[in-house]
């Protein structure tokens, strides 16, 4: 299988988006398993992906786009499955917009 870049003018592939290429290439580079492997459905499990190795690779998606990757509360502690699901929570919290929550700010002197 091919990375999954569409070239029709249908349904985007699940990987369209250069964030998730950019996301693609951190989880290879951090895992050591080529890029093209890292296909939506792979799971996590079968590429032998271990928690270290994908701590690391969140680690350092965090700091590439400057997030807080959230945990996923149902799943207590195995949040993705699947590239897909990686890929497809982390483009969720870069969507999302900054709310006065999310966004740092400095306390001003009383």
């Amino acid at each position: 299988m091919s990375v999954y870049l569409s070239a029709t003018k249908e349904a985007p592939a699940p990987f369209d988006d250069q964030r998730a290429m950019r996301m693609l290439e951190i989880v290879a580079k951090e895992t050591g398993i080529g890029v093209a492997a890292l296909t939506p459905e792979a799971t996590i499990e079968n590429l032998g992906i271990t928690s270290l190795d994908l701590t690391q690779a969140l680690f350092a998606i965090e700091s590439e786009f400057d997030i807080e990757i959230p945990v996923v509360p149902h799943r207590t502690g195995a949040e993705f499955t699947t590239i897909g699901e990686l890929v497809a929570h982390v483009l969720t919290v870069l969507d999302k917009p900054a709310t006065p929550a999310t966004v740092a700010t400095v306390d001003q002197p009383a």
